[in-house]
């Protein structure tokens, strides 16, 4: 007999903290693998790590199910289930595990909060050269039917894929990834006008047809704010160096007001966490602004950052007293 845990919890978020080490990994988003709600089971395996994070988004008030089938497992594998909500708050204090190799694992949870989800997928006490394969999906088990709609945000400038749009059909909502991913399901056939909105881009409106219980897949591209023609010169971006943890811009806007600003990475361990260092008014410039300042969102969205000979399309959210860390970043080939 098939052995799987199926669990319904209520989520009410803030119960416990993420741990410190974990809590750097959730740090960078492209670490995690997107995992997109009612899509196709995706192949993993745990044998060159330690753990797998993935990602998904969800509504608030639906039901979502974290399925890893009986017959993906691999023999001797036993893998136990982690969620945190994205600002680091575990879902429950310890990870769910039925405690039998070669047996899967499902977990139905209720969440009340909109947003990003972390899944980490580990093995209690692992066995060197023992195969951990499995496939995982999340699906929503109550949901009509309907058809579906799945596609990628980029950029228009270099066909990068942008990071948290948020993108609106109808009376549904999502963000996409940092792979730019995006999925809609179980929607109502007929004619959409699809909006989407994203950090240092300009807002726009899509046409789309879904079908009834048929796939659409349709891409959107979004065009910077500052434009596609941001010189590549030194003098109109931001650079970063290494050496010295500084990243300086030589014109930022905020609001109608421009900024000649430097950021000091605080952490210089690997990672990225930068700290207002000083910020100079700037009355007369020739340039365009490489960056601007949201005071709404907290985002510092950089067009162009210059680093060891690669150009990088960076965002920033400030996390109080102007220490920001890193959103997203997308190499600008």
């Amino acid at each position: 007999m098939s052995l799987i845990l199926r669990i319904l919890i209520v989520i009410q978020i803030g119960a416990y903290y993420l741990p410190a080490a974990l809590a750097e990994t959730l740090d960078l988003p492209v670490n995690a693998q997107p995992l997109l709600v009612n899509d196709n089971f995706i192949d993993a395996d745990l044998n060159s790590s330690d753990a797998d994070l993935f990602i998904f988004y969800a509504e608030a008030g639906s039901i979502f199910t974290i399925r890893i089938p009986d017959e993906s497992v691999s023999a001797s594998f036993d893998p136990q289930l982690e969620v945190f909500s994205e600002d680091g708050n575990a879902l429950f204090t310890e990870p769910f595990d039925f405690n039998f190799a070669g047996e899967g694992e499902e977990l139905v949870l209720n969440l009340m909060n909109d947003g990003f989800y972390y899944i980490r997928i580990s093995e209690n006490a692992p066995e060197p050269g023992v195969a951990r394969d499995y496939q995982i999906l999340v699906f929503e088990p109550t949901a009509p039917q309907g058809g579906t709609l799945k596609g990628k945000v980029l950029d228009a400038c270099n066909n990068q894929p942008v990071a948290r749009a948020d993108i609106s059909l109808s009376t549904q909502f999502t963000l996409s990834h940092s792979t730019g991913d995006f999925i809609f399901s179980r929607v109502n056939p007929g004619n959409y006008d699809i909006s989407v909105h994203a950090e240092g881009f300009e807002s726009a409106t899509f046409p789309v047809t879904i079908t009834e219980l048929g796939l659409t897949s349709q891409d959107f591209s979004l065009t910077p704010d500052l434009g596609c023609d941001v010189s590549t010169s030194p003098e109109s971006q931001a650079n970063y160096d290494f050496a010295t943890g500084l990243l300086q811009l030589d014109n930022v806007e905020v609001g109608a007001l421009n900024y000649r600003a430097s950021l000091e990475n605080i952490a210089m361990n690997g990672n990225f966490i930068f700290q207002l260092k000083s910020a100079e008014l700037i009355t007369s410039f020739e340039t365009l602004a490489v960056a601007s300042y949201d005071t709404d969102s907290l985002h510092l969205n950089i067009a162009v950052v210059s680093a060891l000979d690669q150009h990088y399309r960076v965002i920033l959210i400030n996390q109080g007293d102007f220490i920001f860390q890193i959103e997203s970043v997308d190499l600008i080939e």
